[in-house]
């Protein structure tokens, strides 16, 4: 039988540890006045002391650098980073196109500004020919100083090219080389002539969903009305295009850049064409007339009524021949030219210009050309692009908008002075 542990008598006074034997019970210990209290000596030894030691100011020290470090952290670093940050210029641009908050153009040193600084101040604004309300300039330069170059790089807004012009047949291969400002003129600074980059987007302007934007306009042989009495050098078909690339009915998730318009749908993006002037020498006799026309992809022909298609003066220009054909639609007017514009024949310069506002049906869009005097050579109305869904199922055309319902789209300007074949014959 065994008993626990503690039930065990105490062992004899003689088995006690050794040490125990030399301080019996009651006998004082060496350090025992470091645990029984003395309020005269505690008294005495804490009102003599003093914190004023080298221990005492390197401990006081470093708090006092701690809360320093504190305070200039959360407090000072921010309060003089407030009072002490450079005050913006006027230079700065800070909304769409470099304008400021109250939608000026930032001024640049040197003449790299939008407007040129030798645009005349009144040329800021100019009155809308249609209904006089006022356009306001966003772009201009006068190439008049000297010895720009055009070089990629050279110019912030303008680059000459290195390739030939295969799309009109020019004679004359483009090069930086030859694009220089002399004498306030300027040679062919350009960006165009890649077909592979228009390929499903030139000259399409369309912003619907269906036939017209497949390719060749066709699906399954329909409508039969795009398959005759077309282009007699495409069997008579009425379009060969590959196909809109960025059409509205593009699927979600397929490539496509956007925008998307409210339903979700994908906005119709496209590359349409406007030729300010092509000059050309036809007539008898042998007169010079420049044509200009919009290369777009519309339904397959535009309906040039009277109300579309509006020239004020018939001896001046007349409806181009030129209607396009299995690549374009055309909406083309030709215009007698002032015959002193040419070198050797009177010199004389003539200003010749398009007021373009891009839209649908309904709206007051319109394409003037003003070459002979500042007036109205003649006037293209959208409605002209109507739909033609009786023959060929297509919808409305845009007016060489680009963009579907808004013009997002950037628009490239392009100048280029070249020779071809394809206008006219060259004697």
């Amino acid at each position: 039988m065994f008993r626990p542990p503690f039930l065990n008598p105490p062992p004899p006074p003689a088995l006690y540890a050794p040490w125990l034997a030399a301080y019996p019970y009651g006998h004082p210990e060496s350090d025992d006045f470091l645990h029984n209290p003395d309020p005269n000596r505690d008294h005495r030894n804490d009102r003599g002391g003093t914190i004023f030691t080298k221990r005492g100011l390197a401990n006081l020290g470093c708090v006092i650098l701690l809360v320093i470090g504190l305070v200039a952290l959360f407090a000072g670093y921010p309060i003089t980073s407030y009072f002490l940050k450079p005050i913006q210029s006027f230079r700065g641009g800070f909304n769409l196109g470099g304008i400021n908050a109250s939608d000026q153009v930032p001024t640049m040193s040197g003449n790299w500004d939008l407007f040129d600084l030798q645009t005349p101040r009144d040329a800021y604004s100019k009155p809308d020919y249609m209904n006089g309300k006022d356009w306001q300039l966003i772009f201009s330069d006068e190439f008049n100083v000297d010895g720009r170059t055009f070089y990629p790089g050279d110019d912030p807004y303008w680059e000459a090219v290195d390739l030939h012009y295969w799309a009109t047949n020019n004679m004359e291969w483009y090069d930086p080389a030859a694009v220089i400002t002399k004498n306030g003129f300027c040679g062919s600074p350009c960006r165009a002539g890649c077909g592979a980059s228009l390929e499903g987007m030139w000259p399409y302007t369309y912003d619907s969903c269906d036939v017209g934007t497949v390719k060749n306009q066709t699906r399954d042989g329909l409508p039969v009305a795009a398959t005759i009495n077309g282009d007699p050098s495409a069997n008579d078909e009425l379009s060969y295009l590959p196909g809109q690339r960025l059409c509205r009915c593009t699927c979600p998730g397929e490539d496509h850049p956007g925008p998307v318009h409210y339903d979700g749908t994908y906005v119709g993006r496209s590359a349409p064409e406007i030729d300010v002037f092509e000059a050309q020498v036809t007539g008898e006799p042998l007169a010079g007339e420049v044509s200009i026309s919009m290369s777009c992809q519309w339904a397959r022909t535009w309906f040039n009524t009277t109300d579309t298609l509006i020239i004020p003066d018939p001896e001046v220009a007349h409806l181009n021949s030129y209607a396009g054909g299995a690549f374009q639609q055309a909406t083309s007017v030709v215009v007698h030219t002032n015959q002193e514009n040419y070198e050797g024949n009177g010199n004389v310069w003539s200003i010749y210009g398009f007021q373009y506002k891009p839209g649908f049906d309904g709206a007051s869009s319109g394409t003037e050309l003003i070459p002979r005097h500042g007036k109205i050579a003649w006037t293209l109305r959208q409605e002209g692009m109507a739909a033609d869904t009786p023959l060929l199922s297509t919808n409305s055309r845009a007016l060489a908008d680009g963009a579907g319902d808004d013009d997002s789209d950037l628009y490239e300007s392009t100048v280029d002075l070249a020779v071809g074949n394809r206008f006219s014959p060259r004697s």
